[in-house]
């Protein structure tokens, strides 16, 4: 949890969850607005990342893209890059 005392933009590269560039905190409300960019259901499942196997659903698509600095309607686009990537043949893995 960010304290209201620490900067979020620090808090997250102190996280080492920035390549050095701001990350846009993922607020409730922005994520809200983010989903907003697809019919999608935000629980609906993408697939499994390699190699531990986490599962990516849309929700955390959106949240991802919110602190990337994103719009909603790009959305569409980062979600069919995503299931691209994970599709096998792909081989994110290799």
């Amino acid at each position: 949890m960010i304290s209201e005392t620490k900067d979020p933009f620090e808090f997250f590269f102190d996280k080492s969850w920035s390549d050095g560039l701001p990350v846009v905190p993922p607020t409730q409300e922005r994520i809200s607005r983010m989903l907003k960019g697809t019919k999608r259901p935000p629980d609906e499942h993408l697939g499994s990342f390699p190699p531990a196997g986490y599962v990516a659903t849309i929700e955390q698509a959106a949240i991802h893209a919110v602190m990337a600095g994103a719009r909603p309607e790009y959305l569409p686009a980062i979600l069919g890059a995503l299931e691209a990537i994970l599709v096998e043949e792909f081989n994110l893995n290799g």
